[in-house]
């Protein structure tokens, strides 16, 4: 009896170790799980800057946000536009080949990332240091 009591608690113990060290994972990059359970934009930002890098692939990108969706016509070209317009915001330039993927941001809209040859481009950590809600009138604008 009391070699069965020994073994059962020994697999509890057992069992909340390996469940605390899957909580301690999860807690690294909380700020990612986060995003992707509810696409807040404060989330987003915060892994834009603190994770996320230039030249990371599309698996790295999608593996802390989630998997995005692929931009319709009108979105890529809007961004090719955008990017001949600020050359110096998208210094890789985004070209016809590119492939832009999107990521909600709730009820601010959404991120466009850029990737040529599968690796992310245009991207500074520091245009995430500090999220500032979008106020809609009659375009988007940065709030006060």
């Amino acid at each position: 009896m009391m070699r069965r009591l020994t073994t059962a608690v020994g697999c509890v113990c057992w069992g909340l170790l390996a469940l605390s060290v899957g909580c301690d994972a999860d807690r690294h990059d909380s700020a990612a799980a986060h995003y992707r359970r509810h696409h807040d934009p404060e989330s987003l930002f915060k892994v834009m800057h603190e994770s996320v890098r230039a030249g990371e692939s599309i698996e790295q990108v999608q593996k802390l946000l989630g998997p995005g969706q692929e931009a319709n016509q009108k979105t890529r070209e809007a961004i090719r536009k955008l990017a001949r317009k600020c050359p110096e915001a998208y210094p890789d330039g985004v070209r016809e080949g590119d492939q832009i993927l999107v990521w909600p941001m709730g009820e601010d809209g959404a991120m466009q990332l850029a990737f040529r040859d599968g690796k992310l481009l245009n991207h500074n950590p520091g245009d995430y240091v500090l999220y500032k809600p979008m106020i809609s009138a009659v375009g988007s604008a940065p709030a006060p």
